[in-house]
């Protein structure tokens, strides 16, 4: 009887053991390695580069979407031509929607130095519902802000996902080609640019119209710009909400596709009225051929940066007008 309680406690303290190891080597690793937080790679990688390369508080220009925001946008290029932008910080990832965005760049506000936020979108975008744990949100934050006791939170959470770790350990590789979709290294500022075209290109992403290209825009998902729209209001701060370009021939194909696309201009322009927010569509006024594009609405280098210099142009315009002469 006793010996058996002591194997049960000498494989209780082992276990024990074991486990302090892991935590205390997920201490070690994750400044060089991001870790599986919501097991999304994009939203996990973003989460390790806003705690590892940049400085939130000194951020005057945030943009924010899904991975049209991540690919379509050169924050660099924003950063070194723009006589007003300062810094930038790229907060977006796949399949990212407004309503998953807003509680954590709602922190950033309140606790940062934001001039502008930048909304490189299309109607794709607000075709769903989504949302995430706020209570996470707040570790989250708490944990890119070095919280001793919110970091603790998130490596007891991720302790939990070895094997994840793990497998994407031996698969990083494959994020690291930018001649591919899933390719997620980051520049300076968070973006990720695609050396793509339609020499390789995945067909079906080059032109082919399925339920999602042609799904209607979900009335709630709207209710988040509203929100970004009260916040700007709120803390003085320039949106620019940017429809991004679109494969024409693409859209001439679909009657139906127009037609959605033309509600969702609609839709939005109504909601930007306000002072300081601004509806730019990108695809109008840019009418980019296919060599911009890596598929139907994600832009390559080459349409990236004809973007970016077209958005550079529309802020320093602006906020030269807002600056006030020295008497």
């Amino acid at each position: 009887m006793i010996q058996g309680r002591i194997y049960i406690l000498r494989t209780i303290a082992l276990m024990v053991f074991f486990y302090a190891l892991i935590i205390l080597g997920l201490y070690k690793v994750e400044s060089d390695f991001h870790l599986p937080i919501y097991s999304h790679i994009s939203m996990d990688t973003k989460i390790h580069f806003l705690k590892h390369r940049v400085d939130l508080k000194t951020a005057d220009t945030i943009i924010i979407g899904s991975s049209l925001a991540l690919n379509n946008i050169n924050g660099e290029l924003l950063e070194d031509t723009s006589s007003h932008v300062g810094k930038v910080v790229n907060l977006s990832g796949w399949h990212m929607q407004c309503p998953q965005q807003l509680p954590l760049l709602s922190r950033i506000i309140n606790h940062g130095n934001v001039k502008r936020i930048i909304y490189p979108t299309q109607y794709l975008d607000f075709t769903g519902k989504n949302g995430i744990n706020r209570r996470i949100i707040d570790q989250v934050f708490g944990y890119l802000n070095e919280d001793p006791i919110d970091t603790l939170f998130i490596i007891l959470r991720t302790s939990k996902n070895l094997v994840t770790i793990i497998d994407r350990l031996l698969r990083w590789e494959f994020f690291t080609n930018p001649n591919t979709y899933d390719y997620l290294v980051y520049d300076r500022t968070g973006g990720s640019q695609l050396d793509m075209g339609e020499h390789n290109a995945h067909p079906t992403r080059w032109g082919n119209i399925d339920a999602h290209s042609i799904a209607p825009v979900n009335e709630e998902t709207l209710t988040c710009l509203k929100e970004l729209v009260d916040l700007s209001q709120t803390h003085n701060f320039d949106f620019f909400f940017v429809v991004q370009p679109f494969r024409e021939a693409v859209i001439a194909s679909s009657p139906e596709l127009k037609k959605i696309m033309a509600a969702f201009d609609g839709k939005t322009k109504k909601i930007l009225r306000n002072s300081n927010t601004y509806h730019i569509n990108a695809h109008d006024l840019l009418n980019l051929d296919d060599s911009n594009f890596a598929d139907k609405s994600h832009l390559n280098i080459q349409g990236s940066n004809a973007t970016t210099k077209k958005l550079v142009e529309i802020i320093d315009q602006i906020s030269s007008t807002k600056i006030k002469p020295i008497p």
